[in-house]
């Protein structure tokens, strides 16, 4: 074994340790202690390698705080992900919401999808193509588009 996985288990074991020590006395030293600023760490999990997982099977995992963040660090071009997954729905509520890509982002349904701006609804675009399900049949009268040749793929 060389010098630094001699170092990498040291610091994996001193790790256990501190881990193992009383997690109570931790929790109310941290809220005891008037130095600590509002984003200071309060427990700290640290996976040194595999997944956490949290399961409820027969209740709700509830996350509550000020602010949430998830952060996804990939590093390949095939990590760095966030999946929602749920068999019925999955309701996002705000004040506002805004939904940013750098590259591509698409809304996808396979029976309908809603567009609604009960005020005002503004739709942008240095170029903007629609098409709808006749343009699969009749095309459109400016000729066809990507837009338009895609929806002629559909079945119908």
């Amino acid at each position: 074994m060389d010098d630094n996985e001699n170092k990498k288990n040291k610091n994996s074991h001193e790790n256990k340790k501190n881990m193992d020590n009383d997690a109570t006395q931790f929790i109310d030293d941290y809220n005891n202690n008037d130095n600590n600023k509002n984003n200071d760490a309060g427990i700290t999990m640290d996976a040194v390698s595999g997944d956490i997982i949290l399961r409820a099977p027969q209740g709700k995992i509830r996350i509550e705080a000020q602010d949430i963040e998830l952060v996804a660090n990939g590093y390949n071009g095939e990590t760095g992900y966030i999946a929602l997954d749920s068999n019925e729905k999955i309701i996002v509520k705000s004040k506002s919401i805004d939904i940013r890509a750098t590259e591509t982002a698409k809304f996808f349904s396979e029976n309908k999808l809603d567009v609604v701006g009960n005020s005002i609804l503004n739709i942008y675009g240095g170029l903007i193509d629609i098409s709808d399900g006749a343009t699969s049949v009749l095309g459109s009268k400016t000729g066809p588009s990507s837009t338009e040749e895609n929806a002629k793929k559909l079945k119908t």
